[in-house]
């Protein structure tokens, strides 16, 4: 009765033409599900590489960093032991190896199937979603990779290679829990552009490349995740400071990998519509249009974030998108 309702509420704010287009869209999951059933996976031209480092090359800035910060050395063993603090939980247990599709509050293992298939709302299959999708964000690596890079200790940049490795292993293309939703896939690709230009302050400018178990599949991954957001970004009624995010994650990886000449096109297709959103969805006087204190400060710091990335690789926005920001 629960999913019957909130089908019937979301009906309800649906215009034709996106009735129309998300059973197009159910249609083609349709297929797609058959399609990586008997094996389908979207593969680059070429092999991924390394295209930036946000932090450049120098390692200066972290003698910079030390004068201003310390690390929380106890917080960072706990993370490498499999036990990270979650909205206020403290210290929850995640495996380690660390179980991607286990809640670590219910302890409630979501199945590994076709992602788009999964009901994510269903908390007696899923447990906590919450949960699980942050622990798949991977932002608890970020962390790690700071501490390698400003102390130079391998235990930490090996922490943060055994979980990129084994969320691979764990997570094929469009399968599982880590598959369903395009915005958790961008936040996930965030995390590894951040990771990666840590790790290049120590280890060079192949940073992240230099250390996983295989470059290519690496690679791979980062191209399948940036081409499954380009093609299930949220349209309609769904296309709030998700499809911000979504876009976020797309421009972020386009910029920091090389991902081809669909790369290429992916990165101006996401820079074209950020700039579109950053029109529609916030009012004139700098107010998020949906006027809930969390999603502002949420698409802000998108804004932000997309606008210095924009600046590090030379491919600045537009002064209205600025002057949106600053707002």
């Amino acid at each position: 009765m629960k999913r019957l309702a909130w089908l019937v509420n979301r009906l309800r704010v649906m215009s034709v033409r996106e009735v129309l287009f998300r059973l197009q869209r159910t249609f083609l999951q349709t297929i797609e599900r058959y399609r990586v059933a008997a094996g389908y996976q979207p593969l680059p031209a070429e092999d991924v590489r390394p295209r930036l480092a946000l932090f450049g090359t120098d390692p200066g800035i972290t003698r910079d960093w030390q004068q201003s910060f310390q690390l929380d050395t106890d917080r960072l063993q706990d993370t490498m032991a499999g036990r990270i603090n979650f909205f206020g939980y403290a210290a929850l247990d995640v495996g380690m190896p660390v179980a991607w599709h286990r809640d670590p509050v219910t302890r409630t293992e979501a199945p590994c199937e076709f992602g788009k298939s999964i009901n994510y709302r269903d908390d007696r299959l899923v447990g906590n979603i919450k949960f699980t999708w942050e622990l798949g964000r991977h932002q608890h690596l970020v962390p790690l990779a700071v501490a390698y890079a400003v102390s130079g200790d391998t235990a930490y940049r090996d922490a943060v290679i055994d979980q990129v490795d084994g969320w691979i292993d764990d997570n094929p293309y469009a399968i599982g829990i880590h598959w369903c939703s395009a915005l958790e896939v961008s936040l996930r690709l965030v995390s590894w552009a951040l990771i990666h230009s840590l790790l290049v302050l120590r280890d060079g400018e192949q940073g992240l490349f230099a250390s996983v178990r295989d470059p290519q599949r690496l690679g791979t991954s980062i191209y399948q995740q940036s081409c499954f957001v380009r093609h299930f970004l949220s349209r309609y009624s769904s296309a709030n400071n998700h499809l911000i995010g979504e876009l976020c994650g797309l421009w972020v990886a386009c910029r920091i990998f090389d991902l081809g000449r669909q790369g290429h096109e992916w990165g101006l297709f996401a820079r074209e519509e950020l700039e579109h959103e950053a029109r529609k969805q916030v009012h004139a006087d700098g107010v998020d249009r949906e006027q809930a204190a969390y999603y502002h400060l949420w698409v802000l710091e998108y804004f932000l974030y997309c606008w210095l990335v924009g600046i590090r690789s030379g491919e600045a926005f537009s002064a209205e998108f600025t002057d949106t920001i600053l707002a």
